[in-house]
């Protein structure tokens, strides 16, 4: 069965070791999707092509011999590389503020990393009302105004693993619909609700003072005990907190 793998880095760092591979190193539906970006969006890509392969491979060695599949609007997807007795990887990545993260499942994954300067305030109950559940405002109403800041950041940080895990694309529709809660109970769901997936959200502060928010969500079971490989120009981003969540249906609702 294919293994779990988290890999955090910088775009910078990603793109110049990209630079270094050899032509022909990305697949043609990657080549074809690298045509039509901007230079600013072709070095993300870049960088993100090259930490899914770098991820997958677990050596520089290895990484080339990854082929990915690369269709605006949906994940990427492993077309070769993967031992043949075994199911292919899931794969899902995000990136903010310079930063980037992918992860590798055996099961439907999806991951999102928010980066959050001090300096930028959010009206977070008033965004609540569009993005949030009865219960998640409740919550957000509960905290202080900096505690406001964070928690309406983790929440859609938490809202937008899932989307991506399901493979949907953010559902304003139903966005609403569901609800976040920490396994410790500080945010109470309706009596009966359902839960229709497990998440991680760590929490942590990078060398420039930022908060940063990673959320990876699964939905048929808790994660397993999964520590993040940080690339060594993202080595001073220090964890200060690691939570699990449930999310919750107040009933079997199915999202489109």
């Amino acid at each position: 069965m294919s293994t779990w793998g988290l890999l955090i880095g910088s775009q910078s760092s990603m793109f110049v070791q990209a630079q270094q591979l050899r032509p022909g190193w990305l697949s043609d539906s990657e080549l074809q999707r690298l045509t039509g970006l901007s230079s600013a969006r072709q070095q993300m890509f870049l960088a993100c092509r090259y930490a899914l392969r770098l991820l997958l491979a677990e050596s520089a060695e290895q990484l080339e011999k990854w082929r990915l599949s690369s269709h605006s609007g949906h994940a990427p997807r492993v077309e070769h590389g993967h031992k043949c007795d075994a199911p292919e990887p899931m794969l899902s990545l995000s990136h903010s503020s310079g930063m980037l993260v992918c992860v590798k499942a055996p099961v439907a994954v999806g991951v999102d990393i928010e980066v959050q300067k001090p300096s930028r305030f959010r009206d977070a109950l008033a965004i609540a009302e569009f993005v949030c559940s009865q219960a998640e405002r409740a919550w957000l109403a509960e905290l202080t105004p900096d505690a406001q800041q964070r928690g309406i950041l983790q929440l859609w940080c938490l809202k937008e693993a899932y989307f991506k895990c399901i493979g949907s694309g953010i559902n304003f529709s139903h966005i609403s619909e569901m609800s976040w809660s920490p396994v410790s109970g500080d945010c109470t769901v309706a009596e009966g609700a359902v839960t229709i997936a497990y998440a991680r959200l760590w929490r942590g502060v990078n060398s420039e003072g930022d908060n940063v928010y990673l959320a990876l969500c699964t939905q048929d079971r808790p994660l397993p005990a999964l520590s993040p490989h940080i690339d060594e120009e993202c080595l001073s981003l220090a964890w200060h907190e690691i939570a699990e969540w449930r999310l919750f249906l107040p009933d079997l609702t199915v999202l489109n």
